[in-house]
């Protein structure tokens, strides 16, 4: 009779656990077009609002690394194009935050150490300036706050080229994702040139590389994160990383988001690190001086993640009554926009 018993009653709750799983992948599904709609929302309105021939967004679940977004708007003449999956971009703030997080790993350097910014770094015949000259001694906080490139610089050489891109290596900023597009990396190994990569010039990668790359130096486990396309694939690596690292670069995104570029996402109840970037476009080996992409990626919570969201437009423009087209006024404002959206708040919060 228990026999009996027992294998209805298995049978019962297996009924009842399957059922659970068809409403919550239901209860998903409906989530994702709810998240996909809000988040196209603001993103035409951006891409109106900034004449941008571009826009772009990816929501990454930082536990998994499952894609639960990604979305990539065009204007008419460039609708062929995937600003995703396929695009290339110099992600300079991500250079510079792998880089500060390598020399921390390798204990070379801590928060609060002094880098000297006062001069041009000079290395032969080149000279690495800053865009915003502080002309003073920044600590390595003050470094990433101010996108000191002569201070990343230093902090990289601490390590050294090869160190640096073995870590790259290991955070897989130098692996396809998928069918996507295969980072560029210099293949020079000059002093200059392995130099200026540290602070993001010729660091070309991918959104999704962007936002696993997040993933993975914020997160408190020290896993690398990757990119997953679905929730039953695992985009969850080996531990590379000391908790201690994760959460002095989580430290870094929360102060920018407190007094820095990334203040526009100061929201009131929500703990999130943010990074921007405004990149000049590179087109056949050089700089167009006038045409940018801007970015902005921001971790939610900043002192454990769960949720890692990014945007950004190609070539926007300032909008009507306003002087900047930099990262912050624009990629800056829409994240704020999507942040503070309700359907938004309550997937992060559900």
């Amino acid at each position: 009779m228990f026999r009996k018993t027992s294998f209805f009653f298995s049978l019962l709750m297996l009924h009842t656990l399957t059922n659970v799983a068809k409403a919550q992948n239901s209860l998903d599904k409906n989530i994702e077009q709810k998240l996909n709609s809000v988040v196209s929302k603001h993103l035409e309105d951006g891409l109106i609002r900034y004449k941008a021939t571009a826009a772009g967004a990816v929501i990454l679940d930082a536990k998994t690394g499952v894609i639960i977004l990604s979305k990539s708007l065009h204007t008419e003449e460039n609708k062929n194009r995937d600003l995703i999956k396929t695009g290339l971009y110099e992600f300079s703030q991500v250079a510079k935050i792998s880089t500060i997080a390598a020399a921390l790993e390798a204990k070379v350097v801590t928060l609060k150490s002094r880098i000297d910014v006062r001069q041009p770094l000079k290395i032969g015949k080149y000279r690495i300036e800053d865009e915003y000259p502080q002309n003073r001694i920044l600590t390595v906080q003050e470094a990433a706050l101010y996108r000191s490139n002569i201070a990343i610089a230093k902090i990289g050489l601490k390590v050294g080229g090869t160190y640096q891109s073995l870590f790259h290596a290991s955070i897989g900023l130098r692996d396809r994702i998928g069918d996507g597009s295969e980072p560029r990396f210099p293949k020079q190994v000059k002093k200059a040139i392995v130099t200026a990569n540290l602070f993001g010039q010729r660091f070309e990668i991918t959104p999704l590389h962007a936002v696993s790359a997040l993933a993975t130096l914020t997160n408190p486990d020290g896993r690398v994160i990757r990119p997953a396309s679905s929730s039953g694939q695992s985009g969850v690596g080996l531990t590379i990383l000391s908790g201690k690292t994760t959460a002095e670069i989580a430290k870094i995104l929360r102060k920018d988001v407190e007094i820095g570029a990334s203040k526009v996402v100061d929201i009131r109840n929500l703990p999130v690190g943010a990074i921007t970037a405004t990149s000049k476009k590179v087109k056949d080996g050089g700089y167009l001086n006038d045409h940018v992409i801007t970015s902005m990626i921001a971790v939610v919570p900043y002192y454990d993640p769960t949720h890692i969201f990014l945007t950004m437009f190609d070539d926007p423009q300032a909008a009507v009554g306003e002087v900047y087209k930099t990262a912050a006024w624009n990629s800056g404002k829409i994240m704020a926009q999507i942040l503070e959206d309700e359907v938004v708040r309550n997937f992060l919060f559900k």
